[in-house]
Formats: structure tokens, sequence, C-alpha cells
């Protein structure tokens, strides 16, 4: 990958959870790509390089026996590699996203690809908001909600 990724791209997630990698970024990141746990609730798409990279940058060569890493290494390194999938993409272009990826983002339906550096990340919407600070703004109309003199809530003008 020689550029640095970036941009948003906003689109639903299907039925059957399947997701398709916007084309900018596709051209981009090349074949061989891995998704896994991000930062806040978002995910991380890269290559297999990177992962790689990323992985002996953070955890080192923590091996089946090696009892010289701190318990605390040791469980990030297990929820990392432990929840990081290949993807492998349909004939459209379409992969699924692992049920427990699914569960840790909140993604349901709306989704909002961004462009971060040398990877991507996959947010469910209001989760990216609400980890940007920028909830405010951009929620939409069905998330504002405001109450009225009664104390119940109506959807806001």
């Amino acid at each position: 990958m020689s550029q640095q990724l970036s941009g948003s791209h906003f689109h639903t997630i299907d039925d059957k959870k399947r997701i398709r990698i916007p084309a900018p970024f596709r051209k981009e990141l090349g074949s061989e790509l891995y998704i896994g746990l991000g930062r806040g609730r978002g995910l991380f798409v890269m290559t297999k390089e990177e992962r790689d990279r990323q992985m002996e940058e953070a955890f080192g060569a923590i091996g089946f026996s090696d009892d010289s890493c701190s318990e605390e290494l040791h469980k990030e390194s297990l929820k990392k590699r432990g929840l990081s999938f290949a993807i492998n993409e349909d004939s459209q272009g379409r992969f699924i996203i692992p049920p427990p990826l699914l569960k840790f983002s909140g993604i349901k339906s709306s989704v909002i690809t961004v462009g971060n550096g040398k990877r991507i990340e996959i947010w469910a919407e209001e989760k990216y908001w609400e980890y940007t600070g920028l909830a405010d703004i951009f929620a939409s109309d069905e998330e504002k909600i405001s109450e009225d003199e009664d104390g119940e809530k109506d959807k806001a003008e």
C-alpha cells in the first residue's frame, strides 16, 4: 500500500451480515485482508502484512509455553489474535462480518467505513459519532430525542 487511506463511506449491512469494502479503499489495500478488533467499538481492516507487523510489535513472539509475558499481555494477545479473521469475499466483493465482531462493534444496519492511515475502520454509525464526540451534530433524526413539558419523549424537530 503506497498511500495513507482517508475518507468515509456510508452504507448498510445486508440481511446476511455482509458488507463490501468501498472501491477506493479496496484498490489501495489489495488482497489478503484481515478484520479484527479495533479501538472503541470499531473494527480494523488491514493487509496481512500490516496485521502481522502490528502483532509482532505489540506482542512479540508470545509462544505456547512462554511464561515470560505478563498475564495482561497474554490476555490482550489472545483477544487481538483470536478475534482476527481472514476476509473471504464472494464473487460480488462482499464478505461476512464474523458474529463475535458484530457483537463487539454493535453493528446492526448503518455502517461507516473510514480510511485511517494504513487501515480502514468499520463502525456502527452511531458508535462512530459517539466515539468521535460528534454525536450531537451527526445523530440521525430518530436518535435526536427531546422531552416535552410533560416529560414524554418526542422526536426533535
